[in-house]
């Protein structure tokens, strides 16, 4: 199995002390460039992927704000447009589109 190739890094102390000595953050520093060979030779899929995908806390909220939110709450279109609401999903107007745990 080829080695994950972790992106970001973050140092989370509450004193300013307690923050990694200059060396260890420029060997951090030295490991993630050294990432973007491994990055260069890893392989590219080709094939488009349709499952599921599990997001951090923080990313979830933004997803589901950002692609969600804005096509559930029914938004009135523009003065002069014969649809009832705008959005993605305006085709489904007083259907259910979520699971039933959600309310």
């Amino acid at each position: 199995m080829a080695p994950r190739l972790d992106r970001s890094h973050a140092y989370f102390v509450s004193k300013v002390d307690e923050l990694p000595k200059r060396e260890e953050i420029e060997q951090e520093a030295r490991k993630r460039i050294a990432s973007f060979e491994l990055l260069r030779k890893a392989p590219t899929i080709e094939d488009d992927y349709h499952g599921p995908v599990l997001f951090s806390a923080d990313a979830a909220t933004a997803v589901f704000e950002d692609q969600f939110a804005p096509n559930i709450l029914g938004t009135r279109p523009e003065p002069g447009s014969s649809a009832r609401v705008r959005g993605d999903y305006s085709s489904y107007f007083k259907s259910r589109v979520l699971p039933e745990f959600f309310t």
